[in-house]
């Protein structure tokens, strides 16, 4: 029985933030490789947070190059992104933008 709690706090602690950080990275676009560093114990937490706190990436259709999220020209060809790939970070949006924008 206790061979078993062993097993699942390991697996919970250990295993399971590298699975669910590879599964996010690659969701953002950011590269898989950074989980592993969970190899080490308690490592995937660190980097599992991590890679939840950063922003997604853009991958411009042209060239393949990982932009910026909030990017609205792909750094490397110039390419122009598509008005519904671009949105605005919600820090920058205030109520009187919003207000002018509709009145």
């Amino acid at each position: 029985m206790e061979a078993i709690i062993i097993i699942l706090i390991v697996f919970i602690i250990w295993i399971l933030p590298i699975i669910i950080g590879v599964k996010m990275a690659k969701k953002k676009n950011i590269s898989p490789h950074l989980m592993w560093i969970g190899i080490f114990p308690m490592w995937g937490l660190v980097v599992m947070t991590i890679i939840c706190l950063l922003p997604g990436l853009k991958i411009c259709s042209k060239c393949a190059e990982r932009n910026k999220k909030y990017a609205k020209y792909c750094q490397r060809c110039n390419n122009e992104f598509e008005e519904s790939s671009i949105t605005i970070p919600p820090q920058k949006i205030t109520k009187n933008k919003l207000f002018l924008e509709y009145a």
